[in-house]
C-alpha cells in the first residue's frame, strides 16, 4: 500500500513540475483593459484577427506558433495578447462582437489570420499572418517589427 502511494506521490509531483513549467500565454479579449495593461507594463499589443472555428491557417498559426514552448520561452512576457475571434458556428456575445467588428474595419483586416502589433497608444508597429518556421522563429520575426 505504501508503494502505491509513493508512486501516486511522484506521479503527483512530475505532474505540478511539467504543468508549472508551462505557463501558457494568457490570451484576452477586451481591448480597452489590453491597451490599459499595456501602459501600465510599457509593453507592445499583439493583436490575433482569427476565425477560430474555421480558419485553417488560424489554427496551423495558433498550433504551431502560439502554443508552442519556444514562442511563450521568446515572447511570453513582452506583450499583452489581444485574440479577436470571427466564428461562423460557435457564439459571442454582442459586445465582443460589436468591438471586434470595429477593429476589423479599423485596421481594414482583409483576410485570417492576421496579426497586428502595437503600441500601447495604438500605434501600429507591423502586420503579419501566417509564416512558417515554428515558434522561435515566429518570435524573431515579431522582435524585428517592434524594434
Amino acid at each position: 500500500m505504501k508503494l502505491i502511494n509513493i508512486k501516486f506521490a511522484t506521479f503527483l509531483i512530475c505532474l505540478f513540475m511539467v504543468s508549472s513549467s508551462y505557463a501558457a500565454i494568457q490570451w484576452q479579449t477586451d481591448y480597452p483593459k489590453s491597451l490599459q495593461q499595456a501602459k501600465a507594463e510599457s509593453k507592445p499589443v499583439l493583436l490575433f484577427f482569427t476565425g477560430s472555428d474555421w480558419c485553417g491557417w488560424c489554427k496551423k498559426l495558433d498550433k504551431e506558433v502560439f502554443q508552442t514552448n519556444e514562442f511563450e520561452s521568446a515572447m511570453g512576457d513582452k506583450l499583452v495578447y489581444v485574440e479577436l475571434d470571427y466564428p461562423l458556428s460557435s457564439n459571442q456575445d454582442t459586445k465582443t462582437k460589436q468591438q471586434n467588428e470595429q477593429l476589423k474595419n479599423k485596421h481594414n483586416i482583409k483576410g485570417y489570420p492576421t496579426v497586428i502589433l502595437i503600441d500601447a497608444n495604438e500605434k501600429v508597429l507591423g502586420q503579419t499572418g501566417y509564416k512558417a518556421g515554428g515558434g522561435k522563429k515566429y518570435a524573431d520575426h515579431l522582435s524585428q517589427m517592434i524594434r
